[in-house]
């Protein structure tokens, strides 16, 4: 029977059917096409053979026993570790080079780190190509850890969950098609046409998982496909911009319809936003909004529809615009299709596709940033102080007006 080197991930399943499913070490050799000898190697290096799988070395069929090469990779790993925190990038003839200057520096002159030793060297300590994702590094982390503290407690304390609403503004290119995909290895997978025509979309959310209808931001006043009525069964307000960017004007129109709502419904919110340019109107205006501003730079790690609203939102209309594109089957290619597409179509998509963001998203949303109604009093101290003040009043120890008083007094401190 013909022979071959087993991979560390065969011999790792090896060891787990020999050990626990009792299979004879003649049927082990004769499925796995090796040896019998190499069946009892793998048996006799099985903790060895174990740590190299679960340190993601599964693809390669030799285990690392040279203390020099295993000094050498720690030394390229740390590099990149530090590289990664930094913010970086980091290339492969970049990792190529430093990795050859860390083995002069052990000694190992004849190691050349060629592109045959990257590719062993990506499997050994399971390295992966990709993009940087988030801003989190230019994030100041006090503004942000000041304000899940301090800010957020008082407003979880002052407002019920139903009265209390993000919101914020996302662009989309509604007619262009996803540039990532799943292909066949060594096939064609050739891109087409970029489509930029995009509109600006303003959500808005509040802690019990509600949604307020979207506002779409388009540049024609009249696009050709609109008609009188339209927009009528949609939950969708539309305005127009030259640019389609949200600017002063239109949040001032958003706010005062929804702020007559409120009054209609004897209703007041507290709506938390960030500090863009064009969310700068006179706030006296909406007496029944209490505005809280997000710290400057900090949406990524404050805003909860940043983090997943907007993306299942964006998921979901990326679903309806692809199986529009299976549905046409006359065109040859995607571009013929995203053509005919209009800015109407794309708005019924967008209602359709905010309708489909469940409410658990947005509760789970909220919670993963920190919005949480505490069991435990935010003012645990001034509690006590209270406690204190029934006692000394029932016991006629003082004036009940008079640490009344103080108490008003230290509270104020405490919130200020």
């Amino acid at each position: 029977m013909p022979t071959r080197n087993l991979t560390i991930k065969e011999r790792f399943n090896l060891i787990n059917e020999v050990n626990n499913e009792n299979i004879n070490v003649f049927d082990a050799a004769n499925n796995y096409k090796c040896h019998v000898r190499t069946v009892f190697r793998c048996l006799s290096n099985q903790n060895e053979i174990t740590n190299a799988y679960d340190a993601g070395c599964r693809k390669r069929t030799r285990l690392d026993k040279n203390e020099k090469l295993s000094q050498h990779d720690e030394l390229v790993r740390n590099f990149i570790l530090v590289c990664q925190q930094k913010g970086i990038p980091l290339s492969a003839n970049i990792i190529k080079q430093v990795a050859r200057q860390k083995a002069i520096e052990i000694n190992r002159d004849e190691l050349m780190c060629s592109s045959m030793w990257f590719k062993r060297f990506k499997e050994r300590i399971n390295l992966k190509l990709g993009k940087f994702s988030g801003e989190r590094n230019s994030i100041n982390q006090e503004k942000v850890k000041r304000w899940k503290e301090e800010t957020i407690p008082r407003i979880m304390m002052n407002w019920s969950n139903e009265f209390i609403y993000n919101c914020d503004e996302t662009g989309l290119l509604y007619r262009q098609v996803p540039l990532k995909t799943y292909f066949i290895s060594k096939t064609d997978h050739i891109g087409d046409t970029v489509f930029k025509e995009r509109v600006s979309i303003l959500f808005c959310v509040n802690r019990n998982g509600g949604k307020l209808p979207v506002l779409v931001i388009g540049k024609s006043v009249k696009p050709r496909d609109f008609f009188t009525g339209c927009l009528d069964n949609l939950n969708v307000d539309y305005f127009a911009q030259a640019n389609a960017w949200m600017t002063r004007q239109i949040f001032e129109k958003w706010l005062a319809n929804w702020h007559r709502s409120l009054v209609a419904e004897n209703k007041k919110v507290v709506l938390i936003l960030d500090n863009f340019k064009g969310h700068q109107v006179d706030y006296d205006n909406y007496p029944n909004i209490t505005f809280h501003f997000l710290p400057s730079s900090t949406t990524s790690l404050t805003q909860p529809l940043d983090a997943g609203i907007i993306r299942s939102f964006k998921s979901k209309y990326m679903c309806l615009f692809v199986n529009e594109l299976l549905q046409d089957t006359d065109s040859i290619h995607v571009s013929q299709i995203a053509k005919k597409i209009k800015l109407l179509k794309a708005i019924n998509w967008i209602d359709s596709a905010w309708n489909s963001v469940t409410s658990e998203t947005i509760v789970n949303c909220w919670t993963h940033f920190g919005y949480i109604n505490s069991e435990v009093p935010y003012y645990s101290d001034l509690t006590d102080k209270l406690s204190q003040l029934s006692l000394k009043i029932s016991t006629k120890f003082v004036e009940p007006n008079e640490l009344l008083d103080q108490i008003t007094f230290d509270y104020v401190n405490y919130l200020e």
